[in-house]
């Protein structure tokens, strides 16, 4: 079974959906944290399990393969968020 979008109000690769591309959380405790942050939703911890769907990448984002891995990664948070109106989406963290 197709792993489900941790984005709240994404229904991707839900019962009634095609399967969607999905992106499972770098490795990387940095990278994660930014993915984390980067989300319209409060996710406290993140799992080995959850992902993100490739809906919430633009079309031009670039690709990495980290070391060992037959999985790619994309280069940048998630930022595509349609579900959402611009009033919810994640504030810039300064620091």
């Amino acid at each position: 079974m197709p792993r489900r979008c941790c984005v709240a109000l994404c229904k991707s690769n839900h019962d009634s959906q095609e399967y969607i591309t999905t992106y499972r959380f770098p490795k990387d405790p940095e990278q994660r944290e930014r993915w984390r942050l980067s989300l319209p939703n409060v996710i406290k911890t993140v799992t080995d399990d959850m992902v993100v769907c490739i809906k919430h990448f633009p079309e031009n984002e670039e690709f990495y393969r980290p070391y060992r891995s037959p999985h790619l990664i994309p280069k940048n948070p998630p930022s595509l968020f349609p579900e959402f109106s611009t009033t919810f989406l994640p504030q810039t963290h300064s620091g």
